[in-house]
């Protein structure tokens, strides 16, 4: 994980912002989130789990690309709620994956 970790972070700025690429983008944050959580560092996690939040869909993508964008996005902040030990945030994102339906889901 550590050698590859700078080519990863590097590449990402060649789809950053691209709305066209927002599914690629949601699983190269992905793969940036769980290699620094594998190397331990937390804030990391956190600040790409936070980009991954503000990845934006075009209006024409898929229903199930915008689903699976808002389950990984607040299972992920989830998980950071967890291990800071912010019990309350971490029951708020708890709730919004219990509840959530393709009717309730993100709109954009």
């Amino acid at each position: 994980v550590k050698d590859n970790l700078q080519k990863l972070q590097d590449s990402f700025s060649l789809i950053d912002g691209n709305i066209k690429y927002a599914e690629i983008q949601m699983n190269h944050l992905n793969m940036l989130t769980w290699a620094y959580y594998s190397l331990g560092n937390i804030k990391l996690f956190d600040h790409y789990t936070e980009k991954m939040i503000n990845v934006r869909f075009d209006s024409e993508a898929l229903e199930d690309q915008k689903a699976k964008h808002y389950q990984r996005s607040n299972f992920q902040k989830f998980w950071v709620s967890i291990m800071r030990g912010d019990y309350t945030n971490s029951g708020v994102y708890f709730d919004k994956l219990e509840t959530f339906s393709l009717d309730s889901g993100p709109k954009s």
